[in-house]
């Protein structure tokens, strides 16, 4: 199977995924969205997308040439696995560390991942991105974002 199906494939599975998820918390209102709304949309985007590209694939798939798509090996491997395993222990322990020492931990994974940067400068960057992020879900759009149960 061409590593473009497969794509195609998982875009529609986490967008089942995400609808899935929606769906068993409340959309709210319009005024007061609740807390299955974000993840009904990205459901809803992704299950689009990914139908039209499992449909588009299917349909011409044969027709095209190979659009070059493999795996990653080597490094890019190891960059992919990593922010994998970041995305992973953010979910694990959001609950448990809170919102800000997840984001900040993510962000330097990420930070160090992409950029040429040293790790006092990564820090610093990923705490202030992090405190920015905060302030904007909790403080502006008044998103209930974990403290974590660790602080008390």
């Amino acid at each position: 199977m061409p590593a473009s199906r497969i794509a195609n494939l998982a875009a529609l599975l986490l967008g089942l995924g995400y609808l899935a998820a929606g769906w068993e918390q409340s959309l709210g209102t319009v005024e007061m969205p609740g807390d299955g709304l974000f993840p009904t949309l990205v459901g809803l985007v992704f299950t689009v997308l990914g139908a039209c590209a499992v449909v588009a694939d299917s349909r011409f798939g044969k027709d095209r040439a190979d659009t070059g798509l493999v795996f990653p090996r080597g490094g890019d491997l190891r960059r992919v696995l990593w922010v994998a395993l970041a995305l992973v222990w953010f979910a694990a322990f959001f609950r448990f560390l809170g919102f800000y020492l997840c984001a900040w931990v993510l962000l330097m994974v990420l930070l160090r991942i992409l950029g040429p940067w040293e790790w006092p400068r990564i820090a610093g960057v990923s705490a202030a991105l992090a405190a920015l992020s905060y302030f904007l879900f909790a403080k502006l759009l008044g998103a209930p974002l974990p403290f974590g149960t660790i602080w008390g």
